[in-house]
């Protein structure tokens, strides 16, 4: 739980984010122009909103319409041993099964989590030229030293190994210790596949390890037919900065960029209790596709707000949480393409109650307890001063938008 704090925290900076000082209408992650809200009402912000969700899905659900999708599960059924064997085969493949189930998560997973370190299976002690011999049904192997390639019919029908994979992967000189058992950490792993003779994915990828194994730097761009899929983490130990992103020819579906500055040392994240033992600030972007939320948090003032509270009675805590959210933050929601505000936010604490009732033998009389307990949400404020909860705003206006994504969480 405490490894996943700091990222925990500059996902908040998607929430929320700035020092109080810094606070303008316009935050710095913001577009350099003046925003105007827009003229639009709430309802019909709701439909706009509610479209702009429906188009992002509609462009997901044609990712296993590609190409690179048929010759990957081609590849599995064929089952060459050695795509388990190693950290590129196992991305490529993962990375398939991804992308066919329209799994975008599982696709950046692949990415991220099957080469952060092994400890055998690097491509190079693979070497060699693949190629299946449809006849025999068998795959034979041609020796190479320098050399990684798979050859192999791309669909079941075809009668010519028509899908070419290359592959390479470079070890840095740098190791890992987790639980006594030593990884080795890539440096760079690229690949291709090709069909017919065009590409239709393409992995590059580079990272940079300090001596300790502590991540500096990630650089990940996978090209998925018409999809692209990018990673960008750089660490200096002092500020991180990360970006994710998805598109479609030219079009941006989604992206999030977030900096976080404060102690981004990995090894000492284990000994955090607080947001404010690793970031002092952070900022976050959130784009799908024309609607952008962008805010700055001074998570170290909100931080020692909060731990200034705790001994205060439960209803006033949640208050004065609230106002430090409100008073360190600064977020909105904005049209990307017309530079129009959608809503600003605020924070505030929302008393909830619960009933109970019970049979009291002294008094002979059934008695109600009532128990109040308190949580903070985000409201948006709106051009004509109208405020709504986020929660009210998400569950009553996007109905066919909320089926849309059920159906797609299920897929996971």
């Amino acid at each position: 739980m405490k490894k996943n704090i700091l990222f925990s925290a500059l996902l908040l900076g998607a929430l929320v984010s700035c020092k109080k000082k810094d606070l303008n209408p316009e935050p710095p992650v913001l577009p350099p122009v003046k925003l105007e809200y827009s003229k639009l009402s709430v309802e019909e912000h709701k439909k706009t909103l509610e479209d702009n969700g429906i188009n992002f899905l509609a462009k997901i659900n044609t990712l296993p319409n590609e190409k690179f999708i048929g010759a990957l599960t081609r590849l599995a059924e064929l089952d060459l041993e050695i795509m388990s064997n190693t950290v590129v085969g196992r991305q490529i493949i993962s990375t398939g099964f991804a992308a066919k189930s329209k799994n975008v998560n599982g696709i950046f997973s692949a990415l991220t989590s099957a080469n952060t370190g092994v400890k055998s299976g690097a491509l190079n002690e693979f070497y060699g030229i693949y190629t299946f011999d449809s006849k025999l049904n068998k795959w034979t192997k041609t020796a190479s030293s320098d050399k990684f390639e798979i050859s192999y019919p791309a669909t079941a029908s075809a009668t010519e190994n028509n899908a070419v994979i290359t592959a390479t992967y470079t070890a840095s000189k740098v190791t890992a210790s987790v639980d006594g058992t030593t990884y080795e950490l890539p440096a760079a792993v690229n690949a291709t596949l090709k069909v017919d003779g065009k590409e239709e994915l393409k992995l590059t990828s580079a990272y940079e390890f300090n001596a300790d194994g502590t991540p500096l730097k990630t650089n990940v761009n996978l090209a998925l037919g018409s999809f692209t899929l990018k990673i960008d983490v750089g660490n200096d130990l002092k500020v991180l900065k990360s970006s994710v992103s998805i598109s479609k020819g030219t079009e941006t579906l989604f992206s999030l960029n977030t900096t976080g500055n404060g102690n981004t040392n990995f090894n000492l994240i284990k000994d955090a209790e607080r947001f404010g033992d690793l970031l002092k600030d952070a900022n976050t972007s959130m784009q799908i596709m024309n609607i952008q939320v962008a805010g700055q948090i001074d998570i170290k003032a909100i931080d020692d707000a909060t731990k200034a509270n705790e001994n205060l009675p439960e209803k006033e805590r949640y208050k004065k949480d609230a106002e430090a959210y409100t008073a360190n933050s600064n977020i909105l929601a904005f049209y990307k393409a017309e530079n129009a505000i959608i809503a600003k936010s605020e924070f505030v604490s929302v008393e909830n109650s619960y009933s109970y009732t019970y049979y009291d033998y002294e008094k002979k009389e059934n008695v109600t307890i009532t128990q109040y307990y308190y949580n903070m949400e985000p409201r948006l404020v709106f051009k004509d001063g109208s405020k709504l909860s986020m929660e009210a705003f998400k569950s009553s206006g996007f109905s066919k938008l909320a089926k849309e994504f059920e159906d797609y969480a299920k897929r996971f």
